[in-house]
C-alpha cells in the first residue's frame, strides 16, 4: 500500500455533474398536507423526484437556509443529490453521480463549511453546496485496492479504511484525507491476526488532558474459518503516532454497531451487538455495560444521544427508548411507546426527534416528562396515490433557525413545523 494514494480520477473535477431538473409533464398531484389536521402541520413539501417514485433519502443537510437531501433508488446503483430552498421547497441545484456504489450509511457523509463529502464504497466526492460541483472527486476501487461505505468527518479530515485486494483483505489501512484536496494518505496498518481479518471502523476524536488529539475507534474482525467475530477497542495518538491502548476481544458476542463511538466527558460510549459498553477514555478501562432488556433485540443500528445529562438510547426492536447515568450505566429514564425501530436522534429544546424504522413513523419524546409528543405516521399515509400504506420516515435534521425539521417519507421531502 503506498503511503500517499493517489487515486485521482479527475475528469469530474473540471466538469460539473449538475442537471437541470427535468420537468414532468405528467406528474401525480402531491395530496394536500399544507391543510391537515394531524399531529404534523407541514409548511411545505415536494416530491424527492418528479414522477414520486419510491425512494431512499439521507438525512437532510441545512444549509445557508437551503436543504440538500438525496434520490437513491432501489435498482439504480447510484445516489443523487438535490438542493432545495429550505422556506419553499424552491429546487437550487442537482448532482449525479460519476460511478455507481451506493450507500445509505449514516456514517457515509459528512458537511464542514461548505463542503459535502459522501463516499460510495470506494468513489468519494467534495461537493461544493453553494453550487453542486465537484471540488474534487476520486475512486480507490482498482486492481489493487478498494474502499469502504463509511468514513468520519474530524475538523477537516476525513478518515477510512481502505484495503489491499494483493493481500486478499489480511490488512486494513486507516487512511485519511483533507476536505480541500480529497487526498488519501495512510495513518497506520492492522494486519491479520490469530486468523481474524481486521475491519478499522471511523473513529471518533478524543482530547487527552496533554492535548493530543486521540482517535478512538473500534476494529471489527471476522474469523472465517471459524466464523467467530471478534471486536477490538483501540486509542491512536495523532501527534505521536502511536497507540496510546489497546482494549482486546471485549464482548461475547464479537459483532458490533459501526458508528463511530460517542466521547462524553472523557468517556467512551460504545454499542456492540447487545450491549452498551462504557471505557474510560485515558486509559479504556471498562467502567460499565448494559444489556438490552429483551434477548432478541439489539444495538446493530441504533444511535446514541447524549443529552440532559444522560446516555440515550434506543433498541431496534423494542419501544422504550432509555436514558442511562453516563457514570453507572443505571437507566434514569424509560419512555414506553416510543416507536419501534430507531434512526438517527437529534435534541432541541428539550425533545428528542428520530425516525422510527421499525413502524415507519416520525417520533418526538420530551425526557423530561416521559412525555411522546409524535409516533405518527407520515400525513400522506393513507391517503389517495401509489405512496398509499407506503410511507416510510427516513433520518430527520432539526432546524432551529427555519423553526422546522426536514423528513422524507420515501415520496416526499417535507418541512414540518416543531411543536410549541
Amino acid at each position: 500500500m503506498r503511503q500517499v494514494l493517489l487515486f485521482f480520477t479527475l475528469i469530474p473535477l473540471l466538469f460539473s455533474f449538475c442537471k437541470p431538473e427535468e420537468i414532468c409533464q405528467n406528474c401525480p398531484i402531491p395530496p394536500d398536507t399544507l391543510s391537515n389536521t394531524g399531529p404534523f402541520k407541514v409548511l411545505w413539501q415536494i416530491p424527492l423526484n418528479s414522477d414520486t417514485a419510491d425512494c431512499i433519502s439521507m438525512k437532510p443537510i441545512v444549509y445557508n437556509g437551503n436543504v440538500l437531501y438525496s434520490l437513491l433508488f432501489y435498482i439504480d446503483g447510484y445516489e443523487y443529490l438535490r438542493m432545495v430552498d429550505g422556506k419553499t421547497g424552491a429546487f437550487k441545484w442537482s448532482w449525479d453521480p460519476s460511478w455507481p456504489g451506493e450507500t445509505l450509511s449514516r456514517g457515509s457523509r459528512f458537511a464542514k463549511d461548505n463542503i459535502f463529502v459522501m463516499t460510495h464504497w470506494g468513489p468519494t466526492y467534495g461537493i461544493d453546496m453553494n453550487t453542486g460541483q465537484n471540488l474534487w472527486a476520486n475512486n480507490v476501487n482498482d486492481d489493487e485496492s478498494s474502499g469502504k461505505a463509511y468514513l468520519s468527518g474530524i475538523g477537516d479530515f476525513l478518515y477510512t479504511e481502505h484495503s489491499a485486494k494483493i493481500l486478499e483483505d489480511t490488512a486494513s489501512y486507516c487512511v485519511r484525507a483533507n476536505i480541500h484536496t480529497g487526498i488519501w494518505d495512510t495513518l497506520f496498518v492492522l494486519k491479520i491476526e490469530d486468523g481474524y481479518r481486521p475491519g478499522i471502523m471511523p473513529p471518533s476524536l478524543w482530547v487527552s488532558s496533554q492535548g493530543d488529539s486521540i482517535l478512538i475507534f473500534q476494529n471489527r474482525q471476522w474469523n472465517f474459518s471459524q466464523s467467530d467475530g471478534r471486536i477490538d477497542m483501540l486509542a491512536y495518538n495523532l501527534r505521536t503516532h502511536a497507540f496510546e491502548w489497546k482494549l482486546k476481544d471485549f464482548d461475547p458476542n464479537g459483532n458490533s454497531n459501526i458508528d463511530p463511538p460517542l466521547i462524553y466527558e472523557n468517556k467512551i460510549y460504545f454499542q456492540a451487538e447487545k450491549h452498551l459498553y462504557c471505557f474510560d477514555a485515558a486509559t479504556g478501562n471498562q467502567l460499565w455495560k448494559w444489556k438490552t432488556p429483551q434477548d432478541n433485540d439489539n444495538l446493530m443500528s441504533a444511535s446514541l444521544l447524549a443529552a440532559e445529562g444522560k446516555i440515550f438510547v434506543k433498541p431496534n426492536n423494542e419501544k422504550s427508548l432509555y436514558g442511562l447515568n453516563p457514570l453507572s450505566g443505571n437507566v434514569e429514564v424509560q419512555i414506553s411507546n416510543a416507536g419501534s425501530g430507531q434512526g438517527v436522534m437529534s435534541y432541541y429544546n428539550g425533545i428528542i426527534y428520530y425516525a422510527s424504522g421499525g413502524s415507519g413513523a416520525l417520533c418526538a419524546v420530551r425526557p423530561s416528562t416521559r412525555e411522546v409528543i409524535w409516533n405518527d405516521f407520515s400525513p400522506n399515509h393513507n391517503r389517495p396515490g401509489k405512496w398509499n400504506h407506503h410511507t416510510v420516515f427516513d433520518d430527520v435534521t432539526v432546524s432551529p433557525e427555519l423553526g422546522c425539521l426536514f423528513a422524507s417519507d420515501h415520496y416526499f421531502l417535507m418541512a414540518i413545523k416543531l411543536p410549541d
